[in-house]
């Protein structure tokens, strides 16, 4: 923005872009606390582990440690094959017990008009896109990868998404009650691992743990997006 426009609009955008930063830290910390909050009693609140997870990637950041090329790509294979897994024991699992729990979601849930439909598909839709989380980091990295890079990485983001949530939510709907997934929303893929495995808990405990390595990487992404941006403001 320094080289097409004025320092103020170049202030103000880096200051959006911290804000955004730390947003994902607070919401990625938080998200992974609350995983490990289903699974185990915490002699605090949630909101200590919450702080606490924060404090100690910010330690670990300042200790020297951050993201690398090859953990990176180790967490987003070992993301990408629980994902496979969960949708593989789900398709198994539905070939099991057939068509009856689609159908039971289907009748008691169905909206009751059309507006309605339109307007749930278009909730739906919005909240998918949240999927899409990680390319508000481009600032960190736009001036270090090749000409026409960037748009395949947004092209391949968004087949990831499409495919992985379209996948997933439907899957979730042919061995799973809907009314489970809204009493228990801030575990609903650990759900869907239990109900997968008819209510084993191995792979609900993979999907927790995958879950947490990811989320806190996505912690200690915006401590290293906050520390590029103040450096670069410092310039």
């Amino acid at each position: 923005m320094l080289n097409m426009s004025r320092k103020s609009l170049a202030a103000t955008l880096a200051v959006i872009a911290l804000l955004d930063y730390i947003a994902t830290i607070v919401v990625s910390a938080n998200t992974a606390t609350s995983y490990l909050h289903t699974e185990l009693e915490l002699p605090f609140p949630l909101f200590w582990l919450t702080i606490i997870v924060m404090i100690a990637f910010a330690f670990i950041y300042f200790l020297g440690l951050s993201e690398t090329a090859r953990v990176a790509f180790g967490i987003f294979v070992f993301h990408i094959i629980t994902m496979l897994v969960l949708i593989i024991t789900c398709i198994i699992r539905w070939g099991q017990i057939g068509n009856s729990q689609l159908i039971d979601n289907w009748h008691n849930f169905v909206p009751p008009s059309l507006n309605e439909i339109i307007k749930q598909v278009f909730f739906g839709f919005c909240i998918g896109l949240l999927g899409t989380t990680g390319f508000e980091c481009t600032q960190s990295y736009i001036e270090d990868i090749k000409p026409n890079t960037f748009p395949k990485i947004m092209r391949n983001l968004w087949l990831m998404v499409f495919f992985g949530n379209t996948s997933i939510g439907f899957l979730a709907t042919t061995i799973v009650p809907l009314d489970i997934f809204q009493n228990n929303s801030d575990r609903a893929i650990s759900i869907l691992g239990q109900y997968a495995t008819d209510g084993q808990y191995w792979l609900r405990i993979w999907i927790v743990v995958d879950a947490v390595i990811v989320l806190c990487a996505g912690v200690l992404t915006g401590l290293v997006g906050v520390s590029a941006i103040f450096e670069r403001l410092a310039w």
